[in-house]
């Protein structure tokens, strides 16, 4: 009679794995998407949350005295990071309007106008109605919709 109930339970126990593996999966994947939209995992708390930085916020920072307006400073930021500020800061120049853009002579690379050479590049491909100036030190641009 045990053999019987151990023969019955085992199909129990078999879904009962399968389930739970299954549930795992699931609940993996569900964690991997809330990563992949806003970096952080369901497991990472609240404060945390407010304690992790990321690159906007050392944007803002960073441009916090400036005039957006007026002046952006990417000088921190990636090609990546610099091309996104672009695109959000540049779609709505006027015609006439002018926007100075702080890239900065990165002394710690080899190639100090990199960054310079990509906004440059970037705004001629993208915006080509506006003409850019590089400033003598190569740190800055001006740039205008013309």
């Amino acid at each position: 009679m045990d053999s019987y109930n151990q023969v019955e339970a085992l199909p129990v126990f078999i879904f009962g794995t399968v389930l739970a593996v299954a549930l795992l999966l699931v609940w993996k994947s569900v964690v991997r998407a809330q990563v992949a939209e806003d970096g952080y995992s369901l497991l990472t708390s609240p404060g945390e949350r407010d304690r992790r930085r990321t690159w906007r916020d050392d944007f803002y920072e960073l441009n916090e005295a400036n005039d957006l307006s007026k002046t952006i400073d990417v000088h921190r930021l990636t090609k990546t990071q610099a091309t996104n500020v672009m695109d959000t800061y540049f779609h709505s120049l006027a015609i006439g309007q002018s926007r100075t853009i702080i890239t900065g002579r990165a002394n710690y690379s080899k190639d100090s106008s990199a960054l310079t050479n990509h906004v440059k590049q970037y705004l001629k491909n993208n915006y080509p109605k506006y003409s850019v100036v590089i400033n003598d030190d190569s740190s800055t641009l001006v740039v205008t919709r013309t």
